[in-house]
């Protein structure tokens, strides 16, 4: 009878453990919401935007940034709201958090453009926010526009108060804003 209570014992640790390490440290969720979508104000737009989000970790240890969220949605009149959930096994002060909101044009794939993306963030997020083509996004990304790029620390993100970014861009004469919202 010892025998039995002491497997019984044994094999409900091991699945307390087992159980708690399938639980994901920290969920947070990325609303993103169209106000003036990109494709809505030239003759012969198509009336939607082709959008396409990644969600990158980075840390001192690592060569390239981490995916922690790679997706593709359509935006249009009657659609313009999306909510997404994020989990991650961990968040340190230090870690810095990049989401990039990029309306696809071409037919790359988001895989992809992740790639790209991944490769080149940080040149592509400073071109964006000097408003320059300094690593040449044109090239990089083709006929892909970039919406916005929103950087944020681990810190930031560990605070109970929802964050939220506004992009305005003008891609040639696609006029697109954009907001999101983190939250827990």
């Amino acid at each position: 009878m010892k025998k039995w209570t002491l497997l019984l014992g044994l094999w409900a640790c091991l699945w307390t453990v087992a159980a708690a390490d399938s639980i994901p440290a920290y969920n947070f969720k990325i609303q993103v919401k169209a106000i003036d979508l990109s494709e809505d104000g030239v003759p012969g737009a198509t009336m939607n935007d082709e959008v396409v989000m990644l969600v990158y970790k980075e840390d001192s240890s690592m060569c390239l940034p981490q995916t922690l969220f790679s997706g593709f949605f359509t935006m249009d009149s009657l659609k313009r709201t999306r909510l997404y959930g994020v989990q991650i096994d961990s968040v340190d002060a230090q870690d810095t958090y990049t989401i990039a909101l990029l309306e696809r044009d071409t037919r790359k794939s988001v895989k992809a453009l992740d790639a790209i993306c991944k490769i080149y963030l940080s040149q592509l997020y400073s071109g964006y926010v000097s408003g320059t083509n300094k690593v040449g996004h044109f090239e990089l990304l083709d006929d892909d526009d970039i919406l916005g790029f929103w950087r944020f620390s681990g810190a930031e993100l560990l605070s109970d108060k929802p964050m939220m970014k506004k992009f305005e861009s003008m891609n040639y004469f696609d006029w697109a804003v954009y907001k999101l919202e983190i939250k827990r």
